[in-house]
Order: C-alpha cells, then sequence, then structure tokens
C-alpha cells in the first residue's frame, strides 16, 4: 500500500478514476483537482514515503466556493486516452473538460459548456448555450428553482448507440434530462460504434 499526499486542504467528498487509470479526480463540495496518478512501478519501490504526484486544479476560476456547488463530476466514455471529464453543477451547468498533462490551459478552461436554463429555455438553433464566464448574472428566474442539479451519469459501461454520449441529468424536483449528443472536440469511438449508430438512424427513418 502507497499513500499519495494531495495538497486538497477541504473534506474530500469522492475519488474519482479515470478509464485509463492515469488520472484521479478529488472533488470536495465545490473544488476538483486532478492527479496524475504516478506509474505501477512506484507501488511496488522500497520507499515507504507518501507519493507526491503532479496534481492540477480544475477550473481554477470556476470550481470555488463563490460559485455552484458540484453535482458530478464523471470521465466521458469516449474521450481519448481516457483524458476527457464532464463536470455538472448545481446551478445546472455542465462542462467537458479535455486535459493534457502539457498543457495547463486544459486545466483552467473547459472545451465545451452548457447552461440546461438556457438551453431549455432556446427557442432557435443559432442561440449561445455555453455557460457565462462572470457570476454577475443575478436575476430572478423560475429555472432556478426547478432546474437544481441532483445528480449525473452516462450509461453503464459496455452501452452501444448514443448511450456513450448521452449525459443524464437528474433534477432535485424530479425532472429527468438527456443531453445528446455529449462529445468532446476530440474522440475515440470503439470500431463497433459507428456502425450501429447507422444501424439505428436508418432503422429511424424506415419506421
Amino acid at each position: 500500500m502507497k499513500t499519495i499526499k494531495t495538497p486538497v486542504a477541504d473534506d474530500i467528498r469522492q475519488l474519482v478514476i479515470s478509464p485509463n487509470s492515469n488520472f484521479l479526480a478529488i472533488l470536495t463540495t465545490h473544488t476538483i483537482h486532478i492527479c496524475v496518478l504516478p506509474d505501477p512501478s512506484h507501488l511496488t519501490s522500497e520507499d515507504t514515503g507518501p507519493l507526491k504526484p503532479k496534481i492540477f486544479t480544475l477550473g481554477p476560476t470556476t470550481h470555488v466556493t463563490s460559485r455552484s456547488p458540484i453535482a458530478s463530476a464523471i470521465w466521458h466514455p469516449l474521450g481519448v486516452s481516457g483524458s476527457c471529464i464532464v463536470t455538472t453543477t448545481a446551478d445546472a451547468i455542465v462542462r467537458v473538460w479535455e486535459l493534457s498533462t502539457t498543457d495547463r490551459w486544459s486545466f483552467d478552461t473547459p472545451s465545451t459548456s452548457v447552461d440546461l436554463k438556457k438551453l431549455v429555455d432556446g427557442t432557435t438553433l443559432d442561440q449561445d448555450f455555453s455557460a457565462s464566464t462572470t457570476n454577475t448574472n443575478t436575476a430572478f428566474s423560475p429555472d432556478s428553482f426547478d432546474m437544481e442539479v441532483a445528480a449525473a451519469s452516462f450509461s453503464t459501461k459496455g452501452a452501444g448507440g448514443w448511450n456513450p454520449m448521452t449525459l443524464w441529468i437528474a433534477m432535485r424536483e424530479g425532472d429527468v434530462y438527456a443531453l445528446c449528443p455529449l462529445l468532446p472536440q476530440k474522440w475515440a469511438p470503439p470500431p463497433t460504434l459507428i456502425p450501429s449508430l447507422s444501424v439505428s438512424i436508418v432503422t429511424t427513418v424506415a419506421s
């Protein structure tokens, strides 16, 4: 057994390991730290001291105590090398982060963001549904009460078709939304995914 030393000051609520076991997301109520997991060879070394891997703060101006708490952080099933994480905050904002240890900016700014409140109220496809980069909008909206996120999840591992690109979001009021397709800018589909989508589309059109 090895101990990993982290700079996380608040109580840790959840640990989420990436699909390729190269990253570990460390969650508190409002913050996320991404730990770059060391090579397995370090686990068998004779050194008994705690490991001190490289750890990045995810969204240092987004996921902070002055902003909405984190409802969910899950790794995208189709992320390249398992390096894409999707965060959902209680204020119904979904963010897609495509991480690279050689690009610190990838930990600072999401590649995609969707404000579900804007999406629900949208009337045309060309509207901007991305999250505001400021925290100054305090105008009253009934959606603020109806759209508080309780949890979010992708389908179970191995599910095909549209499932690996569909994010299911449950609200505290009981509504459930499906955000599809939710994809990173760079994604890696398994060999069977595109053919299965083609069959699904053809079947739908034929019916």
